[in-house]
């Protein structure tokens, strides 16, 4: 409810729109199967329960975990900010949670934001969208699409969430080509993050 009392336009789509969202999933070709389990599967646990299926595995313990990085030098890279009512979250190292994308930046980036800005808003499909694009013949955007959505999935893995937020509105530089897309999320309870 609004101000005035009235029903808000958007109330019951987002239940909508998910609904056509498995549809269109479970419609696909069955050479796609892989994309079904994966929706399947989500939707059957909670985010919690996967993450502690995930550190009870034994093996877990012997693949290295994604490093944030300290330093940025010339590249792209992918940062995200979250932030409670009173702080932002950080690494032990006082800084923002940031992973190296590439050591160049496409001249096309700008067309690759806004695809990620629309990724953004299911980013539990990332790892199977990245999937599907190995799977068709390379080209340079899908290469670094590819990329973007990998950074993403190990940011995703270091912080124990799913959900990474919303991107800026604009990817950030600097003078010496060092370019930043960093999502924003609000967290109402820090202990969900890692």
């Amino acid at each position: 409810m609004d101000v005035d009392g009235k029903k808000s336009r958007s109330l019951g789509r987002l239940c909508q729109l998910d609904c056509v969202f498995h549809q269109i999933i479970f419609s696909r070709p069955p050479c796609s199967s892989e994309i079904k389990d994966l929706v399947f599967t989500h939707t059957l646990e909670t985010p919690q329960q996967q993450r502690r299926q995930v550190r009870k595995s034994i093996k877990n313990l012997f693949t290295p975990t994604p490093k944030f990085q300290k330093t940025m030098k010339r590249g792209v890279y992918l940062a995200c900010l979250m932030y409670t009512d009173h702080r932002v979250l950080v690494t032990t190292e006082d800084t923002l949670p940031v992973m190296e994308v590439d050591e160049t930046c496409p001249s096309c980036l700008n067309n690759d934001f806004h695809w990620l800005m629309k990724v953004a808003c299911t980013w539990e499909d990332a790892k199977a969208l990245r999937m599907e694009m190995e799977k068709t013949p390379s080209s340079s955007a899908i290469h670094f699409r590819s990329k973007l959505l990998q950074a993403a999935e190990m940011m995703q893995a270091a912080l124990g969430v799913q959900d990474l937020g919303q991107f800026y509105y604009r990817p950030i530089k600097d003078s010496d080509d060092t370019t930043v897309l960093c999502t924003v999320k609000y967290v109402p309870d820090a202990k969900t993050v890692n």
